[in-house]
């Protein structure tokens, strides 16, 4: 795990092995980044996100709370994520994803509300 400088851990948050947060980064309480996962600079990770895998947030991502980035993910720089949004697995996000939502794919796209429903 390599933290950088002037980075902020929040209490609880939980950064298991490999994990890099790089420069400027702030991550609020009980972030949970799995193995692998590089958090850029001047991120903004809000309570209860959860990155899976390998993920990679680039530099100035802001992440609400409770949002769940899949394994793989990319997401640009300057990219919002909103409160409760989940990225899927090997996703490109190259825009901001609405509070709520789901998507999915390269480039990610907005799971249909049909589909999200009989998924669930």
């Amino acid at each position: 795990m390599l933290i950088g400088r002037d980075a902020v851990i929040g209490e609880d948050s939980v950064l298991l092995p490999n994990t890099l947060v790089s420069a400027f980064t702030r991550l609020g309480r009980f972030v949970f980044a799995n193995p692998g996962c590089t958090i850029g600079h001047d991120n903004a990770l809000a309570d209860y996100v959860t990155l899976l895998g390998s993920s990679t947030l680039n530099g100035l991502v802001t992440v609400d709370s409770d949002a769940v980035i899949g394994s793989r993910a990319v997401i640009h720089p300057g990219t919002h994520i909103g409160t409760g949004a989940t990225v899927g697995i090997g996703s490109v996000v190259m825009g901001h994803v609405a509070a709520g939502s789901t998507v999915l794919g390269n480039p990610a796209r907005k799971l249909p509300e049909t589909v999200a429903a009989r998924t669930a």
